[in-house]
């Protein structure tokens, strides 16, 4: 009880200690989450709204783009634009100049009339410098206005029939040039047949959009929205910004910008179809000054609990901390295989009757281990002895009756090849290895399979493939045979038909793991692999050492009824000899 008692004194001590230290943590945390909260929600909120922006920004280019697409809805319209294009206008005669002009200044406004008030209007400059404007505009163009020398004429032109998006401007070209800015969308307008460019058609919006989309939501006194084009210059700012954030936003490298009076945090939304980006900006000055209270009797607190904290930490280190530090250590040697890793605590206290129970713990652990390891390697030569000479009567009782089918049919010579073929096959199959290497499996196989083909002659065709770099890899000596034994005396022998068989070894190597994959096909008669519900003894055999020697490996076995049968080893490669 004396023990327990100078434990629980202890551990009262340090628990006093640590209330203190854990009061004043829980200050400090709770200003830090606080923070950091509202921080991550009202990032979360401003993200949420900037989609929303620029959803609505995207459906007003939607809008302008489907405009720049109305000349193709008429063939008379794009008629009529051949006819500027080609310099054909002024040589036709009165009828089709009517027609022309009805299609260029009756019919295409019809197409180019938006119901939406925010477009302003569209102007189409066909390319003898003609130019028509919907009735959405109460003004002319300037006479003799140098389109083809804007840049947005230009980029429409070199586009070649793409959207192109313009960044806000006003609308120098009217002779009433005291509108609102317009950003806009122009195409090149080409001949559906010959592709030849015939006008340049712009749709214009207005400025103002941009403030009645920012209006509709308040992201609070300190968040300043932008609108950006590709080369990072501001075409709208809800707010008055200093010229060092106008300077820093040219190049953000990062999700802080600095100013002359404050710094922000920068979230960006693209608007793909433009190129443009809502850059919103919220100011760290503002959301600190709101949460700086906290810190401050946060800050006193700490300092209070770390002084009072460290002293007592120091004193109970070496009496509580180490021997449990130590006994981690021995637990991590135990976990990598180290039984001989021991605690040895000189305590009389709790820890100390742990690090014993724990050093007793560890020797009935490498004992029972011992035991169990030399019982179960026992059981495995067992059983694989048993499964060995299963083999051997199996093998020479089919290869026999092979011989007797020669001798029947009169094949002298051919039987007299096979049974010297078979002292060959017997050498190797009664070799005392237990193991042997995949060259040696496959010149054996070959060896078997030149024995078969000399009773079926061409009904069997043979190919076999060994992946250089698996030749030296050791498997169970008679891995294969069963499996090829079964393929041509129950999958070729009975066909009617020149069949067959592929014996193949390859490594398969990807990211994930690397493994041996050993294939044997033939193209017999088959079975009904939903029927099949039995192995024979070799097969049988064989997928028991399979699994006795390669745990993780396996055999996958399919087959289609006059198609034939496909038998799949998969062996991983970390339990493989030799490689």
């Amino acid at each position: 009880m004396k023990i327990f008692s100078l434990l629980r004194v202890k551990l009262s001590l340090f628990h006093l200690i640590v209330t203190v230290t854990t009061i004043t943590l829980i200050v400090v945390l709770i200003s830090y989450v606080y923070k950091e909260k509202n921080r991550q929600e009202f990032e979360g909120l401003t993200m949420t709204t900037l989609n929303s922006f620029a959803i609505n920004i995207e459906t007003y280019l939607d809008d302008l783009e489907r405009l720049t697409i109305s000349p193709y809805l008429d063939d008379d319209i794009v008629h009529a634009l051949n006819l500027k294009a080609d310099d054909l206008y002024d040589f036709a005669d009165d009828y089709t100049k009517l027609l022309a002009d009805r299609s260029l200044e009756d019919l295409l406004p019809n197409y180019l009339t938006n119901t939406r008030k925010d477009i302003s209007g569209t102007i189409l400059v066909a390319m003898d410098d003609s130019y028509y404007l919907t009735p959405n505009y109460s003004t002319s163009v300037k006479s003799q206005y140098p389109f083809k020398k804007q840049s947005w004429y230009q980029k429409s032109f070199e586009a070649d029939g793409n959207a192109v998006f313009i960044s806000p401007h006003y609308q120098e070209y009217l002779n009433n040039n005291n509108s609102s800015k317009v950003f806009s969308v122009s195409r090149l307008i080409k001949d559906p047949t010959s592709h030849k460019p015939l006008a340049i058609i712009m749709a214009n919006a207005n400025f103002s959009i941009f403030e009645k989309i920012f209006k509709d939501v308040d992201l609070g006194v300190y968040a300043i929205n932008l609108i950006m084009d590709g080369d990072n210059n501001i075409i709208y700012s809800s707010k008055i910004i200093d010229s060092k954030v106008e300077d820093e936003l040219k190049d953000i490298s990062g999700d802080i910008i600095v100013g002359e009076k404050d710094s922000y945090s920068v979230i960006t939304k693209s608007i793909g179809k433009a190129n443009w980006k809502i850059v919103t900006l919220l100011s760290n000055k503002e959301m600190q000054d709101k949460i700086n209270w906290m810190y401050r009797i946060g800050i006193l607190l700490v300092l209070g609990g770390l002084i009072i904290t460290y002293i007592f930490f120091d004193m109970l280190v070496f009496t509580i901390v180490k021997p449990f530090k130590k006994i981690i250590e021995v637990m991590a040697d135990v976990q990598k295989g180290d039984l001989s890793s021991r605690v040895n605590l000189n305590k009389n206290d709790e820890i100390g009757q742990l690090g014993q129970a724990l050093d007793e713990m560890i020797e009935n652990l490498d004992s029972l281990i011992q035991s169990e390891y030399l019982a179960k390697l026992n059981q495995r030569n067992a059983e694989y002895y048993a499964l060995q000479a299963q083999m051997h009567p199996h093998f020479l009782y089919n290869t026999l009756n092979g011989f007797i089918a020669l001798n029947r049919m009169g094949e002298r010579q051919n039987l007299e090849q096979a049974i010297l073929s078979l002292t060959g096959m017997l050498r190797y199959t009664l070799d005392e290895k237990n193991w042997a290497t995949l060259e040696e499996e496959f010149l054996f196989l070959e060896k078997y399979c030149n024995l078969q083909q000399l009773r079926l002659q061409e009904k069997l065709q043979l190919y076999f493939y060994l992946d250089d770099r698996l030749k030296m890899v050791h498997v169970p000596k008679l891995l294969l045979q069963p499996i090829v034994e079964n393929a041509i005396l129950h999958g070729i022998a009975p066909a009617d038909k020149i069949c067959e068989l592929e014996i193949t070894c390859e490594l398969i190597i990807d990211e994930e793991k690397q493994i041996i994959l050993i294939h044997v096909s033939d193209s017999g008669i088959g079975f009904d692999s939903e029927k099949f519900t039995e192995y024979g003894i070799g097969t049988k055999n064989t997928e028991e050492r399979l699994g006795l020697f390669f745990p993780n490996g396996k055999m996958i076995i399919e087959s289609i009824e006059n198609e034939g049968t496909d038998i799949s080893m998969i062996i991983p490669i970390e339990e493989v000899e030799g490689l």
